[in-house]
């Protein structure tokens, strides 16, 4: 009686952990890098809570008659766990690949292209090897499409700070950004044509209408507001700029470095402005601010996104190779938690 008991207990084990299988790999499809990054936290936390449950409700041993209803509660447990937690990661700690960008769920959201001149009008003319030159395309044409999307990202910003009281001067400094963006868009894709003569732009972009909301309590509407500058002003900023100002110097063709020398210098500007705000926002919001800033430092991640293995064969036309975006990032990483570490200790002092 005691084996035969058994037996449906450890198939509903089994399938209480191909369900928790199925939900990560769901997870990550649905959040996609962000999603793989804390799919690792989330199997920990299940697996874990379900090897503690199956061990006191006696899965893989004679159970009462109540063990049923017992295991069955335990599984739909773990799905709910799993999806709660896949929904309460912070969209502001999933960073994307650069800057300011629109995202969903993590997920970064780009224009699709469509041959048009509108955004790629300027004449460039670049010395660039034929074999070289689909590949310098492509990648500035991703560029162009990353700008353009933080077009966007930057309105969202200006109505942000609009929202919880903003002084002029933040507001104007995002609006300015914004038509920074306007440019280094133009910029890349207008590059992108002088490598293969494709004159290719942004299609129309419904997604700009998506946007975080801000919760009611000014507090935690200037505490989230406050991490997406750190996140994505101060850090991811600051590692375009980092990167951008020494590819510029490792270029030789005039036309790429003129573009890179000026997306370095408007980077540089934004991570500033996102300090600004960073710093605003916690002179306002106090303590709230100053937890949900401490907590993003530990959040900010270990490594950057882009993961692909590039070699530094490029870096003379303005592409970074993984070594040199690894170094970048770490340093401004490094940077970003130093600073701000010291600011939110004198924050907590001072209250």
């Amino acid at each position: 009686m005691g084996e035969t008991s058994k037996a449906p207990r450890v198939a509903r084990l089994y399938v209480a952990m191909l369900a928790i299988v199925v939900l990560l790999v769901l997870q990550v499809s649905f959040f996609g890098a962000a999603g793989k990054r804390f799919a690792p936290y989330v199997a920990m936390v299940l697996f874990g809570w379900l090897a503690l449950y199956s061990v006191m409700t006696g899965f893989t041993v004679a159970a009462n008659r109540n063990g049923s209803a017992r295991t069955w509660f335990g599984i739909i447990g773990a799905l709910l766990t799993s999806l709660f937690l896949a929904c309460v990661v912070p969209p502001n700690l999933m960073p994307p690949s650069r800057g300011r960008q629109l995202r969903r769920r993590g997920r970064t959201l780009l224009p699709a292209l469509e041959p048009s001149h509108a955004w790629a009008g300027i004449s460039m003319v670049v010395g660039v090897p034929l074999n070289l030159r689909s590949e310098l395309a492509q990648h500035w044409r991703q560029m162009g499409r990353t700008e353009h999307a933080s077009i966007a990202a930057f309105a969202h910003v200006t109505l942000e700070l609009l929202a919880v009281g903003a002084p002029m001067e933040l507001v104007a400094a995002a609006q300015r950004d914004a038509h920074d963006e306007v440019c280094h868009a133009e910029l890349c894709f207008s590059l992108a044509r002088s490598f293969d003569g494709s004159a290719q732009s942004p299609a129309s972009f419904p997604e700009v209408h998506e946007a975080r909301s801000l919760p009611h309590s000014r507090a935690d509407a200037l505490a989230q507001v406050a991490v997406a500058a750190l996140v994505e002003g101060a850090f991811l900023e600051g590692v375009s700029a980092r990167m951008l100002g020494q590819l510029a110097l490792r270029v030789d063709d005039e036309a790429i470095k003129s573009v890179l020398k000026q997306l370095a210098a408007d980077e540089g500007r934004h991570a500033r402005h996102g300090w600004d705000v960073v710093d605003w926002c916690l002179a306002e919001g106090g303590n709230t601010v100053a937890d949900a800033l401490r907590r993003a430092i530990v959040a900010l991640p270990t490594r950057s996104e882009k993961s692909d293995a590039r070699d530094d064969r490029l870096e003379a036309f303005g592409v970074a190779s993984a070594t040199l975006e690894r170094q970048c990032f770490d340093a401004c990483r490094a940077h970003v938690v130093e600073r701000m570490s010291s600011v939110v200790h004198l924050a907590h002092r001072a209250a």
